[in-house]
């Protein structure tokens, strides 16, 4: 009976013993609270519609480029939007997000060389 009781003891000191982090996810007090690298300084609606008129903006500059043949300026905004994509969207979803990014603006280089040189640019 005497180490049925030391247990559950044990037991509900460890359950007190714990605390909450900013998340509310419980964790023991020396353990250390996890948090992102780099957060983004843009909050709220008005950040959204920030984040969402610079990935606006650099697709419509990547359409322009495209348009006007300066592969040097596709070239320096597809750089540029590399470093800015933790900014906007966080390190954790930056990768997937450029990676995006580099599939539309593909797609935007394929479209506008076949608008510009019809379908005779696909044939060898």
């Amino acid at each position: 009976m005497g180490d049925r009781a030391e247990r559950r003891i044990a037991a509900n000191w460890y359950l007190r013993s714990r605390t909450k982090d900013r998340k509310g996810l419980s964790r023991l007090p020396g353990e250390p609270v996890m948090r992102k690298a780099f957060r983004s300084g843009f909050r709220g609606r008005t950040g959204d519609w920030v984040k969402s008129s610079v990935v606006g903006l650099l697709l419509f500059s990547v359409v322009a480029s495209s348009v006007a043949g300066a592969g040097t300026l596709l070239f320096c905004i597809v750089i540029l939007a590399w470093a800015l994509f933790p900014l906007l969207v966080g390190t954790r979803d930056a990768l997937e997000a450029g990676c995006i990014f580099m599939l539309v603006s593909l797609g935007v280089v394929i479209v506008v060389g076949l608008a510009h040189h019809g379908l005779g640019a696909l044939t060898p």
